[in-house]
């Protein structure tokens, strides 16, 4: 059982303006939980405003806290709200193992020191590591990146549990990179399946210029253009890519403008001939 001055964690010593400076710091981290999103957390909020509260009534009263401190070494008195007939450290709730209170040399304020809790030295707030043997002593709030203490439970400045914060940004990660890693699949499927299509109008648009008649390959060349053009333009994987179905297109037109040149040539041959013939006779 705790009496006001070990729920505090204060030495029975301090003065009244030292008390009041802990009383206003405990009543301030749990006043700033009374608007935490999880329901329980707010009525242990609450009822721990109402401990501190009582305290500050006794403690802060000369007379009061005279009688309580003569009360206290006679029969023990018990201070402060309990939770289901326990009672409770204020500080129980966010800093759990790691409250040591201390007077600053140099300004006189208090000081909550960090307890390491593998050597048990004391640290000043904030402390990284534990100088003595290099344990870690703070964690990060991702929410609001306030430092707090490695055992906090939740963070003293928005109050959200920082072990779920923690997995919900690492689940955020692993989704993310999860993504990642599907899209760099279905680019490549993209790829190995658009591979061999790519390839026919590429080549369909090579065949289908108009110099290869320099080197008297131009009509069957853009028959074969032709022929590849139309099987890209016909196959349904082509119409996913509207980049390779272009080009196909302008092969095929290419190549089908060079056919119809030649079909026209060759038909005037013809006639040529004919009329050659017809006028021999």
């Amino acid at each position: 059982m705790n009496n006001y001055y070990e729920l505090l964690e204060i030495d029975q010593n301090l003065s009244f303006e030292e008390i009041e400076v802990v009383l206003d710091k405990t009543y301030n981290q749990w006043r700033s939980l009374t608007s935490h999103h999880d329901q329980e957390v707010v009525i242990q909020a609450n009822k721990k405003l109402l401990c501190v509260e009582d305290a500050r009534n006794i403690l802060l009263d000369p007379n009061k806290r005279r009688e309580y401190d003569l009360q206290l070494k006679k029969n023990n008195v018990v201070g402060g709200i309990g939770i289901d007939g326990d009672k409770v450290n204020p500080f129980n709730h966010m800093q759990a193992g790691k409250r040591k209170v201390s007077i600053d040399n140099q300004t006189g304020d208090q000081i909550d020191m960090w307890l390491c809790k593998n050597c048990g030295k004391a640290s000043r707030p904030f402390t990284k590591n534990c100088a003595q043997c290099g344990s870690q002593l703070s964690q990060t709030c991702l929410n609001c990146n306030q430092v707090n203490h490695i055992d906090a439970v939740f963070c003293e400045e928005c109050g959200v549990n920082i072990n779920e914060e923690y997995e919900k940004q690492e689940q955020v990660r692993q989704e993310r990179e999860a993504q990642l890693i599907q899209n760099h699949k279905d680019q490549q499927m993209r790829f190995s399946e658009s591979s061999s299509i790519r390839q026919k109008a590429e080549s369909a648009e090579k065949m289908s210029s108009f110099w290869w008649v320099l080197l008297g390959f131009g009509p069957i060349l853009w028959l074969i253009a032709f022929i590849q053009s139309r099987q890209v333009i016909n196959s349904p994987i082509s119409q996913k890519y509207p980049n390779i179905l272009n080009q196909a297109k302008r092969a095929n037109r290419n190549s089908s403008i060079m056919l119809v040149i030649v079909g026209i040539l060759f038909l005037c041959q013809i006639i040529f001939l004919i009329l050659a013939a017809v006028n021999s006779y």
